[in-house]
């Protein structure tokens, strides 16, 4: 098997440093950016920071002619770029970013196609900019001039967006979140170096492939043919519970107020790691089971850094889910090393508020003991919170009013658990709760051991008593 390590590039180096730096991006956003894995990423940031090392004598002192920046010169632009980011431009609307392909002279608009909303279908299409009406009403001949605004989701020229509304990407008259080396001329400049964007593009999905057959291909030897199909189906199992919380992120009413919640609940996040680690923690355990425990990662720190960057590299995962998950590692990994920057949330904190506009609320026939006014009234209240399709039903009492309160309340319970894991007061209680038992058991396990061998110690004083009497 070749060698798993990748070394670092002098451009690598660059970016990661200016990243952390100057933008102030997490070590999660790194590694996802560089497909590394946490432990990877912060031990470079640790190299580049430290003059003694090589990789700060290359970044800093070897290029110094060719008037590198120093990484003094970098901090200083991070602190004014915390001023500049308060005030960033505001995303040009897609009607005008529309005109402008429609409009421009230099601009061909069969090279262009949108990302849109499908009621119908309830999913996200593609179609060609200059594709004809076919499907909605009015007096519009184009699509994309028939299909509302708020449904455009994004713009591409050939295979690269050049415009985003969930992203924040405008790279046709140059918004928010655009690089600086394609800021240019706009849309002019995308077109000009499309040539040259698609190779680098296209190498750097070979290299990630390649990168993706070597993780892949260590993971399975780690874990075995039985353990690593067990670990693809706990990634399996994991996107499936996004999908509902996907789809409902299809319908734009729904974006705006969906952008605080994760793509999935923490508890299951959480899950997730843990039965992963589980997994690596048995081949540690059990060596036999691997195809080569050379290969095995030797403490809980190293395993999940090996799952990190298994998870980076995974081609076919959602990207907004490796974040997710990424931010759940390393959450663990600073546990294992004494340092977890969030500290536990304190148990008699308030409820997460929920906002009454992200409420679907019916009222449904009651079911049950109770009589008439439980049978035959609408007194059953159904509660669903869109942006997280989190639902609870109340029949506490005959009381419509009061069934109301109970469900928003059992509802912010559950938005708790769905944001917190471990650390929401339902589970903080449950944890308690299982603490106390384990204690009482362990104490009433005491108290038999010790009455035993007072048994045992009487019984043994009474037998020379009635030996001497025999």
């Amino acid at each position: 098997m070749t060698n798993l390590y990748q070394e670092w590039t002098l451009e690598q180096d660059q970016a990661l440093l200016e990243a952390y730096e100057r933008d102030k991006r997490s070590t999660i956003e790194l590694a996802v950016l560089l497909g590394r894995g946490l432990g990877g990423v912060q031990a470079r940031l640790s190299k580049l920071r430290d003059v003694k090392s090589a990789a700060y004598e290359r970044l800093f002192v070897q290029t110094k002619k060719d008037n590198r920046k120093s990484l003094q010169s970098l901090v200083e632009e991070g602190k004014e770029g915390n001023d500049t980011t308060e005030s960033k431009k505001k995303l040009v609307p897609a009607g005008q970013v529309l005109r402008r392909i429609q409009w421009g002279y230099d601009l061909n608009g069969s090279d262009f196609s949108i990302l849109h909303y499908d009621r119908v279908e309830d999913t996200i299409l593609e179609s060609p900019f200059d594709a004809p009406n076919e499907s909605i009403k009015g007096r519009e001949t184009r699509f994309v001039d028939a299909l509302p605004e708020h449904r455009i989701l994004a713009i591409k020229y050939r295979e690269r967006i050049v415009w985003d509304r969930r992203a924040r990407i405008d790279l046709v008259f140059g918004g928010e979140n655009h690089d600086d080396d394609d800021s240019g001329d706009g849309i002019a400049h995308v077109v000009a170096t499309y040539d040259e964007w698609k190779r680098q593009h296209d190498a750097e999905t070979e290299l990630a492939q390649q990168r993706w057959a070597q993780i892949s291909t260590r993971v399975r030897q780690v874990l075995g043919f039985e353990l690593y199909a067990e670990l693809e189906i706990l990634v399996e199992s994991l996107e499936n519970k996004i999908e509902k919380r996907k789809e409902s992120l299809l319908n734009p009413r729904d974006q705006s107020n969906s952008g605080s919640i994760p793509p999935i609940s923490k508890s299951q996040v959480e899950g997730f790691v843990d039965n992963a680690l589980d997994l690596l923690r048995d081949i540690r355990q059990d060596p036999e089971r691997s195809l080569d425990p050379t290969l095995s990662p030797t403490s809980d720190y190293n395993a999940l850094d090996l799952l990190s960057e298994w998870i980076v590299l995974m081609p076919t995962m959602e990207e907004n889910l490796k974040p997710t998950i990424l931010r759940e590692i390393s959450e663990w990994m600073d546990e294992l090393t004494g340092k977890r920057k969030s500290p536990a949330l304190p148990k008699n904190r308030p409820l997460p508020e929920i906002d009454e506009a992200d409420l679907e609320e019916t009222f449904i026939r009651g079911s049950g003991p109770g009589g008439q006014k439980i049978n035959k009234t609408s007194n059953c209240v159904d509660l669903l919170h869109r942006p997280t399709q989190l639902r609870v039903q109340c029949q506490e009492t005959r009381s419509l009013p009061q069934n109301r309160k109970i469900a928003r309340r059992r509802l912010r319970e559950k938005l708790d658990e769905y944001l917190n894991g471990r650390q929401s007061k339902k589970q903080m209680d449950e944890q308690l709760a299982s603490e106390r038992k384990a204690k009482a058991k362990s104490r009433s396990r005491a108290k038999h051991k010790r009455i035993k061998m007072e048994q045992q110690q009487q019984q043994a004083q009474e037998q020379p008593d009635q030996q001497v009497e025999s």
